[in-house]
């Protein structure tokens, strides 16, 4: 069984679990950790915490919010020896709600690569998209 939790500087983790329960329903194997606020400023702390009360959970797939940023570096601290984990960064809707919709069954490494692949494909500069009279051309 899964787990997935999001991690990120201030409320933006529990802003996209929000948004993920809205589209895909309840979905009680995501959590979120909201770093540096409400007292959260030992994040290896809170991250081994919140770790070790998912004990039950054979994968846990971890999403941060900003590459190299504080929050990664403890993940990374926290979890570099620890099997069955994934540490994914730079988070959007598209990337978690396909890697969490996934079948149990499948790899979960090449789910996180091809959904990677997917939401990196989801980022558009929409302007791109308008002709000069500012209708959308067909795609």
């Amino acid at each position: 069984m899964r787990a997935y939790i999001v991690i990120s500087h201030a409320y933006m983790s529990k802003g996209v679990v929000s948004s993920i329960k809205m589209i895909a329903g309840d979905q009680t194997q995501i959590d979120f950790i909201c770093g540096y606020v409400d007292g959260n400023q030992d994040m290896d702390r809170v991250i081994r915490t919140k770790l070790d009360s998912m004990n039950e959970y054979s994968e846990i797939i971890i999403f941060t919010d900003l590459f190299g940023g504080s929050v990664n570096n403890a993940v990374l601290r926290v979890t570099g020896q620890l099997k069955n984990i994934h540490v994914i960064t730079g988070v959007n809707l598209t990337l978690i709600l396909g890697i969490l919709l996934a079948s149990e069954e499948d790899n979960i490494e090449e789910v996180i690569r091809e959904n990677i692949t997917e939401a990196r494909n989801g980022m558009v500069y929409c302007n791109d998209l308008t002709t000069d009279n500012n209708e959308l051309e067909d795609f």
